[in-house]
């Protein structure tokens, strides 16, 4: 299971918050800040959050149950205007009330159900919160008699992880006895417990070997062992015991360590620097359908953490700072000069930030899902409003629509004056089947059931098999263009392209890029491949007596987004390929030579990454497809 997004009101459950909006969650969120900013606080919100929140079961029932809820509060208030107080008025004005209340807390729990959106079906919760406590692990065989021992058990059943302590060696050896009864020759329980007993002790040896990364055994005096030795003189470290009791916390309630949401509040109290980074490596391997949230003013923690993971708490406010990791640098440190120190002391940020930009361009690009608030889809909606007609709907081709989020997003954005659907007519292509379902699911909830069959289309086969020529107003390309090989542009984008053939003559081509992309990528073999307004033209032959291509809008200069007229796309060609690789090669030098003038800070050595890798693969592309590569 995976908190996917977090929207709660201010001061939820007392805790003194600000308003929470938090979206776009990995397998990792890292709440970095001061102490008393709010971290555990949050924590413990997102905790309840969770707790709370309806069941897929419990909101199927309430949903069937509140049109009829609905109708009788409308009956009732219609017979009592019909009665006079002489009659049964006060019978049913109590039966108004009760049907009142009832909508009420139908209502509650629907606000419940905004607050948290998770990637999971299911009606259990397995989110677990803890917080680390020093001291060693209590040793049954010293301290408790047989009667205290089952109550230890116990303990370690309870939800949490406060007694883990005292109950976590005794449930250890209490699975382990059971197992080793059930599996005695002559054993008198039900087939169906020695089965149980055998699979339980089977799980736990499975989440401490994923944990520990040993077997648990049972030595000659029938106490558990780990490297061969009983595990109260075994050794453990402070790591070692916290991964110890996570197993069996997890273990003991119910849960998979695979699913597991792990909530962890300051885990590098009393762990070596090393250590902690150790222990959270193998909780994020050990979790591959889980996920870790981590309170942290650790700088080690920081370091391991992805950079796009990063939310600042303060005030108890928080925001994300995936893009702007110098702000928890900065007030982690108290000021700018401690920042510094530690600059001197460590590697710059500039140098890591080049670094694992460069890294994650040998991996494959990410496909992400946002809300309405994103500033690209903003700018998309912006773009296409002048070309919104009143007599027709406005057909938009989404080019790599992936999982659907511009098709959410304009319907999000719609205001109800007038049908969504006779206002835009949504067609998808995308010839990759990994976002699919969850694309046509949306067509499917919007224009009605089977609507996908004719609006997602699944090659330039497909599309062409569907649509007449030239019925495209507005094809739209969001962070799409870098990701195609250069080999295929004129295929893709030329005069011979399925995309040439379905534009109207005076329709247009929407092209949306993040120019500063914030992560690497390998989108082809030639890497990416972002073309600004200069390399577009370049790629599309552009002259000063064409119609223009125009730079519609610009944020922060660096999401922007072109129109560009579909009679341009009969000018791709090999030649303007290179023409725009060789511009795009002689942009990135020169911002290469700008950025080694500026300081180095997170930000430029980000930057830097970008155009040494656009330079490169511009140079790489030239390689294959001609054109002059400059040099000096």
């Amino acid at each position: 299971m995976r908190i996917t997004e977090v929207k709660l009101p201010a001061d939820y459950e007392g805790k003194g918050l600000g308003r929470t909006n938090m979206n776009r969650l990995g397998s990792v969120v890292v709440l970095a800040g001061p102490n008393g900013g709010g971290k555990s606080r949050l924590l413990h919100s997102v905790f309840l959050a969770v707790a709370d929140h309806p069941t897929p079961l419990k909101l199927s029932d309430l949903q069937d149950q509140v049109v009829g809820r609905r109708r009788q509060l409308e009956q009732l208030r219609n017979a009592r205007a019909a009665m006079s107080r002489e009659d049964n008025f006060a019978q049913i004005q109590f039966q108004i009330q009760a049907v009142e209340q009832w909508l009420q807390k139908y209502e509650d729990t629907m606000a419940l159900a905004s607050m948290i959106a998770l990637n999971h079906a299911g009606d259990d919760r397995p989110v677990y919160h803890y917080v680390p406590r020093p001291g060693g692990l209590v040793d049954p065989s010293d301290t408790i008699r047989r009667n205290a021992l089952a109550a230890a058990v116990e303990v370690s059943k309870g939800v949490g992880f406060q007694f883990l302590q005292e109950g976590c060696l005794a449930y250890i050896g209490n699975v382990q006895d059971r197992w080793f009864h059930a599996t005695h020759p002559q054993v008198t329980i039900t087939e169906s417990e020695k089965i149980k007993a055998v699979e339980d002790y089977q799980r736990l040896c499975d989440d401490i070997r994923r944990l520990l990364g040993t077997q648990l055994n049972r030595n000659l005096d029938g106490v558990p062992a780990l490297w061969g030795r009983a595990i109260p003189t075994a050794g453990l470290s402070e790591g070692q015991r916290l991964l110890l009791q996570l197993a069996v916390a997890l273990h003991a309630q119910g849960m998979r360590l695979s699913e597991a949401v792990l909530l962890l509040d300051e885990p590098e109290t009393h762990l070596h620097p090393a250590a902690v980074v150790d222990v959270l490596e193998t909780l994020r391997k050990a979790t591959p359908d889980g996920q870790l949230w981590i309170a942290t003013h650790s700088l080690s923690i920081l370091a391991w953490a992805p950079t796009d993971s990063l939310w600042f708490v303060r005030g108890g406010q928080v925001r994300w700072v995936g893009r702007d990791p110098e702000l928890v640098l900065t007030g982690l440190l108290g000021d700018e000069h401690g920042r510094e120190r530690l600059e001197a002391f460590l590697q710059l940020p500039a140098q890591f930030a080049s670094n694992r930009f460069a890294a994650d361009c040998l991996l494959p690009p990410a496909v992400v899902m946002t809300d309405g608030d994103d500033p690209q889809l903003q700018q998309i909606r912006n773009a296409i409003h002048a070309f919104r007609r009143p007599s027709q709907p406005l057909r938009l081709l989404d080019f790599g629509a992936g999982k659907g989020r511009l098709l959410a997003a304009l319907r999000e954005a719609h205001n109800d004056s007038q049908p969504f659907t006779g206002v835009v007519d949504y067609r998808a292509l995308d010839a990759s089947a990994d976002d699919r379902d969850q694309c046509t699911s949306l067509i499917d909830a919007i224009y009605g059931a089977g609507a996908s069959a004719v609006r997602h289309f699944r090659g330039e086969a497909d599309l062409e098999s569907q649509l007449d020529a030239e019925s495209v107003d507005v094809a739209i390309m969001c962070n799409v263009l870098h990701e195609i090989p250069p080999s295929q542009w004129l295929s893709v984008l030329g005069h011979g392209s399925a995309l040439a053939r379905c534009m109207r003559p005076n329709g247009f081509l929407l092209i949306v890029e993040d120019m500063h992309i914030p992560v690497g990528e390998k989108a082809h073999s030639h890497g990416f491949l972002l073309l600004d307004t200069y390399p577009l033209k370049g790629l599309f032959g552009w002259r000063e007596a064409d119609p223009a291509i125009q730079l519609l809008a610009e944020r922060e200069g660096r999401l922007k987004a072109w129109l560009v007229p579909a009679s341009l796309l009969k000018r791709v060609s090999p030649e303007t390929r290179s023409d725009a690789l060789l511009r795009l090669q002689t942009y990135a030098r020169k911002e290469l030579h700008a950025l080694r003038q500026r300081p180095p800070s997170f930000r430029n050595g980000q930057l830097h990454g970008l155009w040494t890798q656009l330079f490169a693969n511009a140079s790489l592309a030239l390689d294959d497809f001609g054109g002059r590569i400059e040099h000096g």
